[in-house]
């Protein structure tokens, strides 16, 4: 049961491009449904709980939390971006160098050894975004802004899993509605003084896919997430995860006709095979 779960969270991940590609709304508007239900959906059930925030918890461990809370809000906005600037397929591949930079900044944040096979990982995961990027297919149509902040949203998220390591005393589903709660803060302030009035037009037609965006794909998803990895071993909680990429890629493919080149699909499993090869390590000693 508890292995559905965790799939079913992935699942619902893997569908969240093709819901927020066709939103009218800009994508800070986006971000801030999504922080903003999230957080009102997992503080409704941590309360349901009896369980409260501790204070001093939160104090303690307040200069990872709240850097990573923002970064969140900033790394959806610019995953976002991607979808409707270069199409989910390559902003999915790009996100999906986070695994790749993580390994790179781990020797300076957390003080972790870099193995040979992490940097062949690494290496492998980079070259794979040459033939994902379209440069090497003549009539592709090569979208560089798009491709540019996908891969800053990936800089972001390796940054908020780093960051999350050194957080001590919460758990999973505490950590999380906290950087959410701190990213609706944020998002709200940097949508009411970067964003035009005009968005608010837009909002009636997408708030069903706004609604469904930020009470689904967040707060259910998180909690389902959070519930399930408790209770399943670490393999394959790590091997499962890899159904929101592949996921994602599928219904790029299917629903949002998104094509694929034969070159596209090396840099595919180069990026995503390298980011399988870099957990071999720790499967053999989660056995």
């Amino acid at each position: 049961m508890n292995r559905l779960l965790f799939v079913l969270s992935m699942v619902i991940f893997a569908t969240i491009g093709i819901f927020v590609s066709p939103l009218s709304v800009p994508s800070s508007v986006v971000a801030l449904f999504r922080a903003g239900l999230g957080t009102l959906v997992l503080w409704l059930v941590i309360s349901f709980t009896g369980r409260k925030i501790d204070k001093a918890i939160f104090r303690r461990n307040a200069k990872y939390l709240i850097p990573s809370g923002i970064a969140l809000g900033f790394n959806w906005v610019l995953l976002f971006e991607g979808y409707k600037l270069t199409g989910v397929a390559i902003a999915t591949l790009c996100y999906y160098l986070a695994p790749a930079i993580v390994i790179i900044l781990s020797p300076v944040f957390l003080k972790e050894r870099l193995t040979k096979l992490k940097v062949i990982c690494v290496i492998i995961a980079f070259l794979g975004m040459i033939p994902v990027s379209g440069v090497l297919t003549p009539d592709a149509r090569v979208d560089l802004k798009g491709i540019g902040v996908s891969l800053l949203a990936a800089l972001l998220y390796a940054m908020i899993v780093l960051l999350n390591k050194k957080v001590s005393g919460f758990s999973g589903i505490e950590t999380t509605v906290i950087q959410l709660g701190i990213s609706t803060v944020v998002m709200a302030l940097y949508v009411f003084f970067a964003e035009p009035l005009s968005f608010v037009y837009d909002i009636g037609k997408d708030f069903g896919r706004l609604l469904l965006l930020g009470v689904l794909h967040t707060g259910i998803a998180y909690l389902l997430y959070f519930t399930a990895i408790k209770r399943i071993k670490a393999i394959d909680a790590a091997l499962f995860s890899y159904i929101d990429p592949a996921g994602a890629l599928i219904l790029s493919y299917t629903v949002l006709d998104e094509k694929f080149t034969y070159m596209g699909l090396v840099g595919i499993i180069m990026i995503i095979g390298a980011s399988l090869l870099a957990e071999v390590p720790n499967f053999k000693r989660k056995k």
